[in-house]
């Protein structure tokens, strides 16, 4: 359901840009091409966190488990 209103929002936004009113058509391409950048950046960052023990940059898993190790050492007040 996230994916879907993601991925609608960026079509809305993207689909707006067409409706602002400037003589120059290489601006408005330009402009429409910055903003679409700007949305994949930000969609690919969120697919990037959405797995952090996959890709090129990774939580390795004995991170984990040194934190759950200090979790379980703590003493409850």
């Amino acid at each position: 359901m996230v994916w879907l209103v993601l991925f609608a929002g960026a079509v809305l936004t993207i689909s707006f840009t067409f409706f602002f009113g400037t003589q120059n058509v290489v601006v408005q391409t330009l402009m429409t091409g910055m903003l679409s950048r700007l949305i994949f950046a930000g969609l690919f960052v969120i697919v990037a966190i959405d797995r952090p023990f996959a890709g090129s940059v990774k939580v390795q898993p004995e991170a984990l488990h040194a934190v759950l190790n200090e979790f379980g050492r703590m003493k409850h007040p």
